[in-house]
């Protein structure tokens, strides 16, 4: 497997997080700077950071030997990655929501409970 890594070359944790992928694999991802990024790569890059994987077993003969149905095969993959893309943003939407959610039961328990004092029922 091959990578890109796209980051902002004027945020310093993008390239902070860059540091030890690069010492221990350097030899396996390409880090470019999103201003020197192809058109087509700022195009489907909607906000940096962005890691891109390219799988070995998605490229070349590897999609067009006897035996594999490569349309079938990049449908399917490209069906399962949306599937977890989706997934995983529904979990960070739901995570966002209990958070929300929790917040607002202690805000409104503190406030009953500050009600309570302030009318010395407790």
């Amino acid at each position: 497997m091959r990578a890109i890594y796209i980051y902002n070359p004027h945020s310093a944790p993008e390239v902070a997080l860059i540091s030890r992928v690069q010492t221990e694999l350097g030899g396996y991802i390409e880090i470019v700077p999103i201003d020197e990024a192809p058109d087509l790569v700022r195009r489907l890059v909607r906000e940096t950071p962005a890691f891109i994987s390219a799988d070995e077993h998605l490229q070349g003969q590897e999609l067009l030997s006897d035996g594999v149905d490569g349309k079938l095969l990049l449908t399917a993959i490209l069906y399962q990655r949306m599937e977890t893309d989706e997934l995983a943003i529904h979990q960070a939407e739901t995570h966002r929501l209990d958070n929300l959610i929790n917040a607002e039961k202690a805000t409104a328990q503190d406030e009953l409970l500050e009600d309570l004092l302030n009318r010395e029922v407790l």
